[in-house]
């Protein structure tokens, strides 16, 4: 889109002022998590949602996004449950199969911006291994792989800013990215 810029960070320093943080997927959860606690990124991260900043993750950053994340057969490590960064009330439990699909999917709305796109559909895919149960699911997977489906994904928060689900590609869905970036103060 223009006037949108979109940068990894690595460090501290590198985080700047941003509009908006993402968290993306990862293959390391846990080990992801300790590394951003241990450079400070994940203090930095509340810090930002604290003065009203937009906090988004997608599947291991969703996961990040809870207030705990289990881990009982030590899918990914040997601890049994880690600390998320508590921004939504959401819990993830391991599970040791993964889920991959092509996914289509409808927003059952929200708050904030998100109420403003109630209904409309979304396509993406997941891949993800575990289950996040949180406490405002925004939406539903209504096919995977092309199988009708009724699955609850997601959490967001009261006001909207922080929010994540398991749908990758979700931006690639322009009404949805539109909306998004509307709410943080972009204009087309």
């Amino acid at each position: 889109e223009p006037g949108v810029g979109v940068r990894y960070v690595r460090s501290l320093a590198e985080l700047g002022q941003p509009d908006a943080i993402l968290l993306p997927g990862t293959k390391s959860t846990l080990a992801d998590l300790e590394w951003m606690r241990q450079t400070g990124l994940a203090a930095a991260v509340r810090a930002f949602t604290q003065s009203g900043g937009a906090v988004v993750g997608i599947f291991g950053g969703y996961q990040m996004l809870g207030t705990r994340i289990e881990d009982p057969q030590h899918v990914e490590s040997s601890l049994d449950t880690l600390p998320g960064l508590e921004l939504l009330p959401a819990v993830t439990r391991f599970q040791s199969e993964k889920a991959t699909f092509q996914a289509h999917a409808t927003i059952l709305g929200g708050t904030g911006w998100m109420a403003l796109i109630e209904g409309i559909s979304l396509d993406g895919y997941e891949i993800h291994m575990g289950a996040t149960a949180g406490a405002k699911a925004w939406l539903e997977m209504t096919q995977r792989n092309g199988i009708s489906v009724h699955v609850l994904d997601g959490d967001i928060s009261p006001d909207g800013k922080i929010w994540g689900c398991y749908l990758h590609g979700l931006f690639g869905n322009d009404l949805f990215r539109r909306a998004w970036l509307d709410s943080l103060g972009w204009h087309a």
